[in-house]
């Protein structure tokens, strides 16, 4: 799971899994959890039966649905469980529905009955949307201005909302996208691709997808059968 600017939620059903940190610390993941922003890649490895919901929640709702400060959570996990009495619901719900599509349905309106309402929600978002539709590419400076609130209070708000910083945010969310469009490409045109994503030569976007994703670019489009396949960039 390669840094994307998102968070996600994972319902685990089946067996359960390894999480190998960019570090190579190996963690248990036993029931379900909230993934938080990431800055570095995950491995998740599960030798046993396969049967996951997993949930994307766009950028800026994390808080909403948690109550928890999302910087709290980067490149960590919480346990559903430990959020929120109600998420235990969601999980006994979950054991009954007889179809994946009853699932899913559950799932859904059990999540959306959890979201809270929060005054600075609307311009994380807000500033998240503004990033995303410039592929990252963007001056905070100026996102905050189209937001309305100062760069301090923007940081604040991301903080709290988001998870990373205006500027690490859009740092990452370059990367997805430069990701993206390399990984589209039977054989990569790494000139039109740093053109496109702002990158000022090979060597910054070398710099940058070596730290997001651990590795090299020519090495991470040779791999099989990662779970990135799965989460964004199928």
């Amino acid at each position: 799971m390669l840094p994307d600017g998102f968070s996600d939620i994972m319902i685990n059903l089946g067996e359960p899994y390894h999480l190998v940190g960019h570090d190579g610390n190996t963690q248990l993941v036993e029931g379900s959890v909230l993934f938080g922003q990431r800055t570095k890649p995950l491995l998740l490895q599960q030798p046993g039966a396969v049967r996951m919901i997993g949930i994307r929640l766009m950028p800026g709702s994390e808080f909403l649905f948690s109550g928890m400060k999302a910087s709290d959570l980067v490149n960590s996990f919480v346990p559903l469980a430990a959020i929120n009495n109600k998420m235990i619901n969601i999980l006994q719900s979950l054991t009954t529905a007889s179809t994946d599509a009853d699932k899913i349905k559950q799932t859904e309106a059990l999540l959306l009955a959890l979201l809270r309402t929060d005054a600075g929600a609307a311009k994380a978002l807000q500033a998240t949307r503004i990033i995303m539709a410039a592929k990252g590419d963007v001056v905070v400076e100026d996102v905050a201005l189209q937001v309305g609130v100062s760069y301090k209070q923007l940081e604040r708000l991301f903080a709290k909302h988001v998870g990373l910083s205006p500027k690490a945010f859009a740092r990452v969310h370059r990367f997805y996208n430069a990701f993206a469009q390399v990984r589209a490409l039977q054989k990569a045109n790494w000139m039109q691709v740093l053109h496109n994503c702002g990158y000022y030569d090979q060597a910054h976007f070398i710099k940058d997808f070596s730290y997001f994703s651990g590795i090299t670019p020519t090495k991470q489009f040779t791999a099989k059968d990662t779970i990135d396949d799965f989460f964004g960039f199928a």
